[in-house]
């Protein structure tokens, strides 16, 4: 039976203590680039997690954890390659859902980081840390979270080294919104995988154009047409949970032959 793992975090005042910058004594700031991602508390984060993981298990669906605020870690994601526990818990579910702050990582989009309110082993993780799927169990990743997946020139580079098996990573390319009106999306996103929605449908149905959902899969050849891909035929348009409709075997990463980029503007 397949699992999935839940994470979220609302509250920054860990990562503002430690991180804060100051001119003439007043704080003016987290010392990360191109927004407030790590700075601001997030209002209706839990709701969505808990909607995802309690609408999944009422579904039937097996959760492997659900860790909040503080106990979620940097090591959570990393590769155990470059020093984290990825195994254990990202890479340890089919599904991991994550909620919380991230951002771009450099001024040409090239990577991703997701910050974190504890600092094990780091404040924030890079994109560029993860690989997912192998021998181990991840097939999809989720993450309501800001600009994690921003399509620039440089897609291939700045995403590649996510997929060894991984089949899809659902993120945004804007802000996605946090307030009442957005408490539904975790719920809705399960509801949508339970009735039979390809994984990335779910995502799009359930988060709507105003949250700029995106979504970014791994491609082999036989889709590729000599530059003409044949996007109705791609993993990212047909992949479904287990049991839930056709899910596609994994791909290694030696076998990736293009990247399937998608997004909703409002």
């Amino acid at each position: 039976m397949p699992l999935f793992g839940v994470e979220g975090i609302r509250n920054y005042d860990k990562y503002r203590a430690a991180n804060a910058t100051f001119v003439d004594g007043q704080t003016v700031g987290p010392p990360i680039p191109y927004g407030v991602g790590g700075w601001v508390d997030l209002a209706y984060i839990i709701n969505i997690t808990n909607g995802f993981h309690d609408t999944m298990v009422d579904a039937g669906e097996t959760a492997r954890f659900y860790w909040r605020g503080q106990d979620v870690w940097e090591i959570d994601i990393k590769d155990a390659a470059a020093g984290g526990d990825d195994r254990s818990w990202a890479d340890g579910v089919a599904l991991w859902f994550f909620a919380g702050h991230s951002y771009i990582d450099m001024p040409d989009g090239s990577g991703a980081a997701i910050v974190f309110n504890s600092e094990k082993n780091r404040w924030s993780s890079s994109s560029r840390d993860w690989r997912l799927g192998g021998a181990w169990a991840a097939d999809w990743i989720a993450l309501y979270t800001c600009e994690l997946l921003k399509f620039r020139h440089n897609t291939w580079a700045n995403y590649i080294n996510i997929f060894d098996g991984l089949h899809v990573v659902l993120g945004s390319w804007g802000h996605p919104r946090i307030g009442p009106d957005n408490a539904h999306v975790g719920r809705a996103f399960a509801e949508n995988i339970i009735d039979g929605f390809p994984v990335s449908a779910a995502w799009f149905q359930a988060l709507g154009a105003d949250n700029a959902p995106a979504a970014l899969s791994a491609e082999g050849p036989e889709t590729w047409h000599s530059g003409a891909p044949d996007f109705g035929a791609s993993t990212l348009s047909n992949d479904h949970y287990y049991l839930k409709g056709e899910t596609r075997p994994d791909r290694p990463a030696g076998s990736i032959y293009w990247l399937h980029c998608r997004w909703v503007e409002s």
